[in-house]
């Protein structure tokens, strides 16, 4: 049968995710870990205090993901922000790519569904932050287990204590794998020595054993889930479908109960990443990685005769994925560099650069985009942050912004110069005498002559 110049089923997907993603930068946490890779760089010295706020600046603070910050500021020092873009684009792509590599002895549509699936509930969270290579490393692990190629375990720890505070649940899911072999009997020494060192490798990091005590430390607190929304619950209402797939994923596992022995580890811990899910929203893609794994119960083989014939007649050449790449560089390399509804043109910037003051009030949303722009010459009231800042100034922060003419007062009590606003902002109303300048959606205002 003559086969035509056309991708399959993978490649079309991966091509599509691959250049649907190039978009402009939006997270306003990566621009505050540029500016924290920027000083560890320039300094060669890794960072403990605050530098970068005038309400925290010389408290303590544990910067849990070093190796983010030193990757994309490398990054941007090579391509600038054109680049972060790509980057963001390939790491978008990446799982699926994972995904249809690891099971490529699976049916091509089946896989390409769960790949769908996988995207449907991590969409939300693609942001140029360190949480998206957690979910790389989350998958990477759980594959390993349950193939029990566990050599690299250590390995991945390690980077991943130094990317991101979630390298607890990888713990905490080696420790389950590790608790079954040891139930059943099958744990050897060399398994057991892999487990330890996986334990023992996070080690390595800047603040020694305190990082594996920092995750627990906002336990039973609510300062997350009260004051930024990705840590908001996830409610029916808005994501339906979430609750839904769980559901057809716990009922798939109770039909085929017989087998489950085979799959307790990834029972169990689809069922802490489904309630973490359900706790927070930024916590969906965890719960998706592990439902893909419902792909180890089929057999290797296909089950639907349009695949057999989605074979016969596509050819598979790598050469349609290399141009959807140079049509993502081109696409990343003439596209905003950030998104500009959410932060300022460089002619606000410079005027700001301009106006005497050091400390900024702004904006939740500017303020990390503000530390990379003017760190060291001028400082904010507030960023991303949230377990340096605390409850109290969180709570402060919400009442200036939201409550001013309630707490009148109270911005006064901090040494405010400039004030940063969108034309959106509650508090603006109250400051429009003291505007010394504007541009498109942004006001700039000096707090005290």
């Amino acid at each position: 049968m003559k086969k035509y110049f056309f991708p399959d089923i993978s490649q079309l997907i991966l091509s599509l995710v691959l250049i649907i993603s190039i978009k402009p930068l939006e997270a306003c946490d990566l621009f505050w870990h540029l500016a924290a890779g920027r000083e560890i760089i320039t300094s060669l010295k890794m960072l403990y205090k605050d530098i970068f706020s005038f309400t925290k600046y010389g408290a303590d603070w544990l910067y849990h993901e070093p190796f983010f910050g030193i990757i994309v500021y490398s990054l941007y020092k090579i391509g600038g922000y054109k680049l972060l873009i790509l980057f963001k684009s390939l790491l978008i792509t990446g799982i699926p790519a994972l995904i249809f590599i690891l099971f490529r002895k699976k049916d091509k549509l089946i896989v390409a569904v769960a790949v769908l699936l996988w995207l449907l509930l991590a969409g939300r969270t693609f942001t140029l932050r360190p949480h998206l290579i957690s979910f790389y490393l989350f998958f990477l692990l759980l594959f390993l287990l349950e193939i029990r190629k566990i050599t690299s375990l250590p390995v991945i720890t390690l980077l991943w204590a130094n990317i991101h505070g979630s390298f607890i649940l990888g713990l905490v899911v080696i420790a389950v794998y590790g608790g079954y072999d040891l139930l059943q009997r099958k744990l050897k020494l060399k398994p057991l020595v892999i487990y330890l060192l996986s334990f023992l490798s996070p080690i390595i990091n800047p603040h020694f054993l305190s990082l594996y005590i920092y995750p627990f430390q906002y336990v039973g607190k609510t300062i997350h889930s009260t004051f930024i929304m990705e840590w908001f619950p996830t409610t029916f209402k808005e994501y339906p479908y979430f609750y839904i797939i769980s559901v057809f994923i716990f009922v798939f596992y109770l039909i085929n109960i017989k087998r489950l022995k085979n799959f307790l580890p990834l029972f169990v811990i689809t069922i802490l990443t489904i309630y973490l899910g359900i706790t927070s929203v930024r916590h969906l893609p965890f719960a998706a990685c592990c439902y893909i794994f419902i792909l180890n119960f089929l057999p290797d083989r296909e089950y639907f005769k349009v695949t057999d014939r989605i074979n016969q007649i596509t050819h598979n050449p790598s050469i349609f994925f290399l141009i959807s790449f140079i049509i993502a560089v081109i696409l990343s390399f003439n596209t905003y560099s950030y998104n500009p509804y959410y932060y300022p043109p460089n002619e606000f910037i410079q005027k700001v650069r301009e106006t005497p003051g050091e400390n900024i009030f702004s904006d939740y949303g500017l303020c990390g985009f503000l530390i990379f722009q003017f760190h060291p010459q001028k400082r904010v009231f507030i960023d991303g942050r949230a377990d340096l800042y605390g409850e109290k100034l969180m709570k402060d922060y919400v009442r200036i912004y939201y409550f001013f003419e309630e707490w009148p007062g109270l911005i006064y009590g901090y040494p405010v110069d400039l004030l940063i606003l969108y034309d959106t902002s509650p508090v603006l109303k109250f400051f429009k005498d003291k505007i010394v300048y504007q541009n498109s959606r942004f006001f700039l205002i000096k707090v005290l002559d």
